[in-house]
Formats: C-alpha cells, sequence, structure tokens
C-alpha cells in the first residue's frame, strides 16, 4: 500500500508535473561528495599589471611603467618530480623600495570548478635588491596526470611612505602532464 506522499508523487509524475530540483550537495561521479570548490579570483589581469596607488586594498591608480607583477605559466618541474612550478616576479625599477611583499595561489581546472592545490604565503623582502623579488609556486601533482593550471600573484611596493598593489594571473589552455 503506497503513504500519502508517494500516491502524490505518483499522481504528479502521471500527470506530468512533477519537477525534480538538484541535490544541494553536488555527487561525483564515482558517488562520492565533490571536494569544495575553490573559486579563482575574478577580474585578474592576464600575464601581468601595473602596480597602483594602494587606497583600499585595490590598485586604483596605476604607476608608471617599470612597476608591477608578471605571472609565468605554470610548468611541470624541470628539476623536481610531481611539481607543478608558476615564477612570480614583483619589480619597480623607477622607485626607490622599502619593501616588496609578493603571495600567490595555484589551482587546478575539474570538472566542477577550479580546485586550489597549492598556496604562496605573503612573504616581504626589505633587505638586498628590494626592486625585485621572484618567488615561485610549488603545487604537488601525481605523475602521468593531465590538468589546466592557474596561478595568481600578488604583490604589494611599499616606498616607505606609499604602498601600492597589483594582481594578475596566469593560466594554461591547454592541459600540462605532471612529470
Amino acid at each position: 500500500m503506497l503513504g500519502e506522499s508517494m500516491k502524490k508523487f505518483a499522481t504528479l509524475a502521471v500527470s506530468g508535473l512533477l519537477i525534480l530540483a538538484a541535490p544541494a550537495t553536488a555527487i561525483a561521479e564515482d558517488g562520492g561528495q565533490v571536494p569544495p570548490q575553490s573559486q579563482a579570483t575574478e577580474g585578474l589581469a592576464r600575464g601581468d599589471a601595473a602596480y597602483g596607488a594602494d587606497t583600499d586594498g585595490v590598485g586604483t591608480l596605476a604607476y608608471p611603467k617599470g612597476c608591477g607583477i608578471q605571472v609565468n605559466f605554470p610548468h611541470a618541474s624541470n628539476s623536481y618530480e610531481h611539481e607543478i612550478h608558476t615564477r612570480i616576479v614583483s619589480a619597480c625599477d623607477v622607485l626607490p623600495l622599502a619593501s616588496n611583499t609578493v603571495s600567490g595561489k595555484t589551482y587546478r581546472s575539474r570538472w566542477y570548478g577550479w580546485q586550489q592545490v597549492a598556496t604562496l604565503p605573503a612573504k616581504t623582502k626589505t633587505a638586498g635588491n628590494v626592486q625585485e623579488y621572484r618567488r615561485t609556486v610549488v603545487a604537488n601533482c601525481s605523475e602521468g596526470n593531465w590538468y589546466r593550471y592557474r596561478t595568481e600573484g600578488f604583490g604589494t611596493i611599499s616606498t616607505g611612505v606609499q604602498s601600492y598593489s597589483a594582481a594578475a594571473y596566469e593560466q594554461n589552455d591547454d592541459e600540462i602532464v605532471c612529470r
């Protein structure tokens, strides 16, 4: 004997009025739950970006050519197995800098969106050649796996009086293989 809710379901299904809603939790192809989706930052410049006056945490006034952040293409490391590397360079050759800070994130493209796989914590250079700061984001990977990767670089330079910030990304348009 059908319960009351099953009778309503059967009636709606037969009459063509049945509307199915998507579940609140996504289910992976293998039947497990999809990991939480990491959203890549929208609105970043591709490849490189000029530093701007940092008035509210967002660069608003572009500084002259020669001050900016550059993000290279993610690539399989030639020196270390099972690693995807991306170089981030923050440089300014037209201002005397007191500090230069760089951070970054790397994502891989999955069927459900971008999954964050590596973080490069913010680190500040205050001695030596502060005008240029190069850092590498390292993402671990499994040999033979093919993915598209995206790396976002974030930088802040300071003269001691004024700070400037910039952010950019670079990504592979085609999948690359982990070695």
